[in-house]
């Protein structure tokens, strides 16, 4: 700077320097954002649950006992969601979420009903239990608990006329439960359609047909 006279904010938080030499100077600071939502069983918050965030920044938080949650903070990009809590399903299992601009409050989670411990493997979706690609909403394969510590393909094929749409596979632990996302895309990355799919898991003492209902 060159001897300043004057130094003024604006309403949109910028800090304008006058100089003698006629000129001013803009100074810009960063924006921050956030995150936040809430997360309920069965209507009734729930504290104690672990909130993990991904992508553009990565840290973790603990619901408060309202339920609530906030991550501030952040920039502009793309982020990932997730709770987690030991005995709990959550519905959806995590969220995709861009901020652009502004924050993102209402990222909210509700519990689950866990399936049946008999259940070996199930799928999870969005809050009307379908997988809704264009809202964020993946089609989540629960491998409950592995009898044997080994690999898993799961096989998607639709249930009308048994075409394989795609092919997943993932590595398990036994006795460990894992998670296998499928974005309800197939084979050449295309959104697939509405309607019910069959997904066959066979490897690490799996041997199951489950279905998986998507809506585009």
């Amino acid at each position: 700077m060159y001897q300043p006279m004057a130094v003024r904010p604006d309403s949109a938080g910028n800090l304008w320097v006058a100089e003698s030499s006629n000129r001013a100077l803009k100074f810009v600071f960063g924006q921050d954002y956030h995150i936040a939502g809430t997360i309920t069983n069965n209507g009734a918050t729930l504290g104690a649950v672990t909130v993990t965030l991904s992508g553009a920044a990565s840290t973790s938080t603990v619901t408060a006992l309202d339920g609530t949650y906030l991550f501030g903070g952040l920039v502009n990009g793309s982020y990932t969601v997730t709770p987690a809590l030991s005995g709990y399903n959550f519905t959806p299992a995590y969220r995709a979420v861009t901020v652009n601009g502004t924050g993102v409050p209402g990222t909210d989670f509700s519990v689950a009903a866990a399936a049946a411990v008999s259940d070996p493997a199930y799928a999870q979706g969005g809050p009307n239990g379908y997988a809704e690609p264009a809202r964020g909403y993946p089609a989540v394969i629960k491998l409950q608990a592995p009898a044997l510590s080994g690999h898993v393909s799961v096989k998607i094929y639709t249930a009308r006329n048994a075409r394989l749409v795609r092919k997943l596979e993932t590595d398990v632990t036994a006795g460990t439960a894992a998670d296998l996302n499928w974005d309800c895309r197939d084979s050449d990355g295309k959104i697939v359609g509405s309607g019910i799919y069959v997904a066959l898991i066979k490897g690490a003492g799996y041997d199951e047909k489950i279905r998986i209902g998507v809506l585009k």
